[in-house]
């Protein structure tokens, strides 16, 4: 990417010798170009927490399946990305909101959503969609997600994921799981089923922030950049995407992530646009048992997930 460097404020791209983003107008400060591969991430310090932390600095940025392919190395099935093309309306809908699994079509958006809630943008129990990633580190594949809910799961839990990545003819499988807060949207990973951490916020709104700080780390603050978005993705264009910039400091590189109602995260890229990382491909419908047994199969402690408000 050559001495290319990006706008802390907008994530805009800009020059060496540009003072201020042409962009947004925002001054500009001396800083280092966005680097490929990701730096080394940080040692464990050999706390119980630590373990959470790395596996939350890598799914709250890809949705989990970055872990597959650090745990299994470098997957050879390199597929060709399609283009992508968002046009932002800037709609802001204030009707009342609605669960995912009510009523919502894959594309499509209910004038029944609420735009400004955290939970119109988890993904729909009883879906299968396809993902192709692309990691800055030389990693690349094919994600398939399974949102669905457990049987017997615990009433606090909206909807759980699970992420599936065959690499030479074998399947391994990864799960999260989300619930519901006065202030937004939380996910527990369901091999650490009593650490909680922020997804989305209510009242969302363009400029709205928020952060998870951690000591060992570093924070990662997330920034409302756009809503009302819509998102060509080549099989499908969704309606009214929320754009979320993430600055993570522990990983030291920023994302644009875009969610769609009822459909969770669809598409991740770099602060310029220019690379994809996780890029949804397909989507179907596969009725709510098919989800379920996906979720039993992947997630050993589905049971024991609630939302603790002690967590």
């Amino acid at each position: 990417m050559g001495d290319s460097k990006f706008c802390t404020n907008c994530g805009a791209k800009t020059q060496p010798e540009d003072v201020f983003c042409e962009s947004c107008g925002q001054k500009l400060e001396a800083r280092e170009p966005f680097r490929e591969p990701f730096p080394e991430r940080p040692k464990k310090k050999g706390n119980s927490g630590v373990i959470a932390v790395v596996a939350l600095l890598v799914i709250v940025i890809f949705g989990g399946a970055y872990w597959f392919f650090s745990q299994k190395g470098e997957n050879d099935n390199i597929a060709e990305q399609p283009n992508q093309n968002a046009d932002s309306s800037n709609q802001n809908s204030q009707a009342s909101s609605e669960a995912p699994g009510e009523t919502q079509q894959t594309g499509s958006t209910s004038p029944q959503l609420d735009l400004t809630k955290a939970r119109t943008y988890l993904s729909t129990p009883g879906y299968k969609s396809t993902f192709f990633v692309n990691y800055p580190d030389g990693m690349a594949g094919v994600v398939e997600r399974f949102s669905g809910r457990g049987p017997n799961a615990n009433e606090g839990v909206i909807v759980s994921e699970v992420e599936v990545v065959r690499e030479n003819g074998e399947d391994y499988g990864y799960g999260f799981h989300y619930v519901t807060r006065q202030d937004g949207s939380y996910y527990i990973l369901d091999s650490t089923p009593f650490e909680i951490y922020p997804h989305l916020k209510d009242d969302l709104s363009i400029g709205k922030t928020w952060s998870y700080e951690d000591e060992v780390f570093g924070d990662i603050v997330w920034t409302v950049m756009d809503m009302g978005v819509d998102l060509d993705l080549g099989f499908e264009k969704f309606s009214n995407c929320l754009v979320v910039k993430e600055d993570n400091q522990a990983a030291e590189f920023v994302t644009i992530a875009y969610y769609a109602p009822g459909s969770g995260m669809i598409y991740s890229t770099d602060a310029s646009g220019n690379n994809d990382y996780y890029k949804m491909t397909a989507k179907e419908q596969i009725g709510i048992e098919q989800a379920e047994s996906q979720i039993v199969k992947w997630c050993p402690n589905y049971l024991e997930i609630k939302d603790d408000r002690t967590q």
